[in-house]
């Protein structure tokens, strides 16, 4: 039995191996960049209008003239006028390359039009260059974007640079694998010692919520079915999840099934509450397997705790570890100090922007109906963590729309 920390440590030593490929820009969302993003030219790439109005000079503004011919008009996507006269201005319109000889925008909104003259009509303060987005104001030609995730703004940037394809990792391909006798499916009418599949559906959705290529069943507590299909996951998948079969009952064969078919394991059981009996191993070609525990609040919390921040840590090529939200714990004390707890809580915000947590009532790790209307978990340390302190108020919070 090894600390939080320790399975941690050992859990991110061992990331997956994953192959770099090009992908469509369109259909890259959620996955990660493996190459950065070089601008191929200064941006903005001219001195961008950034209002509706017109472009004059701001020394004849500053040499009192607020009466102005109008010498022109030039939108977005046109090659720039050029202004002529001292008190000419040119009617020009957000996104359109500045005219040249003008280096001051005035607003529709402070002006009146009065055939060919447009004539300021409030008090400006003018500086050179207002309502103008100066060229490399951004980003200058060569400038280099490494943030790893694609999201719609990086895309954006991605597309502005001129990359229609991309260098990414491959998203991980998922087999999830659920054990039980007692199991049948969400479809059918359990008898009064059974209970409907519920674990293998959780955690599905939380996968394919971020992407992941997931094949999901439930199979019976059959040695020879069980050993058939780790076997076959583990030829096609990247990572395996097995729900139940981890513990010491006598249907839990599920660690003695994975050291046969060559899995090497790393640890088994963690001194935490829920979610001891978590297994971890790798095979020798770098196939992953996590043993979640059967009882379903469990299974969630080393999910969220171990196996999500995993995939992701795999897909970047390297595990940071995150700076994540801490919210103040109201009234709880852990009954064993010498175990880690995760705590299902509801946030609450106050005025001056601090995050409090208050504990639920539960009835074990088998009342998954408690995590309903919980935000996430905290982890409370307990005494073999590093820096375990006992009068600690604040405590890192996982939450179940984000990992």
């Amino acid at each position: 039995v090894i600390p939080v920390n320790e399975a941690e440590q050992l859990i991110m030593s061992r990331l997956l191996p994953l192959a770099v490929q090009k992908t469509p820009l369109l259909h890259a969302h959620a996955l990660t960049l493996c190459e950065p993003l070089i601008a191929d030219r200064d941006y903005p790439p001219f001195d961008r209008v950034a209002m509706d109005g017109y472009a004059v000079t701001f020394a004849a503004w500053q040499n009192g003239v607020r009466r102005f011919r109008v010498e022109g008009l030039q939108t977005a996507g046109l090659s720039p006028l050029t202004r002529k006269a001292h008190d000419g201005a040119i009617e020009i319109m957000t996104g359109a390359k500045l005219s040249e000889g003008c280096d001051l925008i005035v607003r529709y909104e402070d002006t009146r039009r009065v055939d060919d003259f447009m004539e300021i009509t409030v008090d400006l303060e003018a500086v050179p260059y207002a309502n103008v987005h100066r060229k490399a104001a951004d980003a200058r030609a060569g400038d280099r974007y490494e943030d790893k995730v694609i999201n719609p703004p990086l895309a954006a940037i991605a597309a502005s640079f001129g990359y229609a394809t991309v260098r990414t990792a491959r998203k991980p391909r998922v087999t999830v694998i659920g054990t039980g006798d007692e199991l049948v499916g969400i479809d059918k009418t359990p008898s009064d010692f059974q209970i409907r599949e519920s674990n293998v559906h959780a955690v599905d959705m939380a996968l394919r919520a971020r992407g992941y290529d997931v094949e999901a069943k439930v199979l019976r507590d059959d040695r020879a079915l069980i050993r058939g299909q780790i076997e076959s996951a583990l030829e096609l998948s990247d990572m395996l999840l097995l729900s139940g079969g981890v513990s010491a009952g006598k249907t839990d064969f599920v660690p003695s099934l994975l050291l046969e078919l060559g899995v090497n394991k790393v640890f088994h059981r963690i001194i935490q509450k829920p979610g001891k009996p978590l297994w971890f191993g790798r095979t020798d070609s770098g196939k992953v397997v996590f043993g979640l525990p059967g009882n379903p609040v469990s299974t969630l919390i080393c999910l969220y705790r171990y196996v999500l921040p995993f995939l992701k840590a795999s897909e970047l090529g390297e595990y940071k570890s995150a700076n994540a939200p801490h919210a103040e714990l109201l009234s709880y004390k852990p009954s064993l100090r010498k175990l880690t707890h995760f705590l299902p809580v509801k946030l609450e915000w106050t005025h001056d922007a601090r995050i409090l947590a208050r504990g639920t009532e539960h009835n074990g790790s088998g009342d998954f109906i408690s995590l309903n209307g919980t935000d996430g978990f905290l982890e409370i340390p307990g005494e073999s963590e590093p820096g375990y302190d006992a009068d600690q108020k604040y405590f890192r919070f996982y939450g179940w729309d984000g990992c």
